[in-house]
């Protein structure tokens, strides 16, 4: 088919493929918090309320968050959760106290209140793994999560057509090791018990090979693949290779292995983490932050990993896209998406969710200079 002549969906799939395409797809990650933004209330729907902003801004559909249904497998009687909510300043405190037949566990979470729009704050502030105690109660009798039911993803797909593609998640293990754990507490335990530190990984190795085992049933055209927590702020490439990489590349050519395309998240601080990123096998990296939340250099990661892994993002929607000045944010995208397109194996989007600051038209002025940066001669 000539280039001229493709469907958004067919550039995207060329594009996920390094192939030639007449212009690199340009999309936006619009989600339910940016629609409840638009409507000024509560309550999106990703197919119904997100998927038409992507028809009346005019970007190629990268539709994301269609997350499958999941359960937990567990035995009741031996993993009985009772939660209690305690108010704190701004929000509320979720207490969770867990009884297992060895013992009690308990961890607590922060939700602060939010207004239509705006991404929910949530943190942990106490950890279920607390020591060696907590951890065999909890790998011995907590909940093995696994994929339920994909209709939501199908109706997706079926929603988006020949106007893109589809994007869910897969959990990163040291992402999933830092929810129980925390991060000062893990990079500990990678040195200084290592035995410890192999468990927990090894751990969440065989939790996400099960969620792909579920997603493999009807693949998302992207899956992206959290290493946001392992970042280029916290740790070298040394480290990662040594540390992090094994994990992560097992559980990535497990998933590629049944047809599932990996995207690695990394919300932007690289660093010299980023030659590492082939060694993962993933087949997409994103985000491509430029400073000064990132520390991207967008014409040495195209430099990397042109050939090797396709590229997403590269504008920052925390600063630049809140800025005023249209022209600015023209100039910026040209620049950006100009230095990491390279021949093939590039999709301009921002960094992540699309804050409530974020205007219309700031994400017009991106869409304008991104397409006419996209073009291949």
């Amino acid at each position: 088919m000539p280039r001229d002549e493709l469907t958004p969906r067919e550039r995207f799939l060329l594009t996920i493929a390094q192939k030639g395409v007449d212009r690199a797809p340009v999309t936006a990650y619009l989600d339910s918090l940016y629609a409840e933004k638009i409507a000024g209330k509560f309550g999106a729907d990703l197919i119904g309320d997100v998927l038409p902003l992507f028809d009346r801004m005019g970007f190629d559909v990268m539709l994301r968050d269609l997350w499958p249904e999941t359960e937990g497998v567990f035995e009741p009687k031996a993993w009985c959760v009772e939660t209690k909510n305690v108010p704190v300043e701004g929000g509320v405190d979720e207490c969770f106290r867990a009884q297992t037949p060895g013992g009690v566990l308990t961890w607590r979470a922060r939700r602060i209140n939010r207004k239509p729009g705006e991404l929910p704050p949530y943190a942990t502030v106490e950890y279920v793994i607390k020591d060696r105690k907590s951890w065999e109660l909890y790998r011995q009798y907590a909940p093995r999560t696994r994929v339920k039911d994909l209709s939501g993803v199908r109706r997706g797909r079926k929603a988006v057509g020949e106007r893109g593609i589809i994007s869910n998640d897969m959990a990163g293990v040291f992402n999933n090791a830092v929810y129980l754990r925390g991060t000062e507490n893990l990079l500990l335990d990678a040195m200084e018990d290592p035995e410890f530190y192999r468990e927990q990984m090894t751990y969440q190795v065989e939790n996400i090979k099960r969620m792909a085992d579920g997603l493999a049933e009807d693949p998302p055209d992207l899956c992206r693949h959290y290493d946001n927590e392992a970042n280029g702020a916290i740790m070298g490439a040394a480290f990662y290779r040594e540390h992090v990489l094994p994990y992560e590349r097992e559980v990535i050519a497990y998933a590629e292995s049944k047809g599932i395309r990996v995207m690695l998240h990394n919300c932007g601080v690289m660093g010299e983490l980023l030659a590492a990123y082939p060694e993962t096998g993933a087949t997409a990296v994103e985000s491509f932050s430029p400073p000064p939340n990132g520390d991207t250099d967008f014409s040495r990661a195209c430099k990397v990993l042109e050939g090797k892994m396709v590229r997403v993002g590269g504008i920052d929607q925390i600063h630049l896209l809140k800025s005023p000045d249209l022209e600015k944010i023209k100039a910026e995208t040209r620049r950006a998406v100009e230095g990491l397109k390279g021949r093939s194996g590039y999709i301009a989007c921002h960094s992540d969710q699309v804050d409530r600051d974020v205007s219309v038209e700031a994400l017009l002025a991106y869409r304008d200079a991104a397409f006419e940066a996209a073009r291949y001669a």
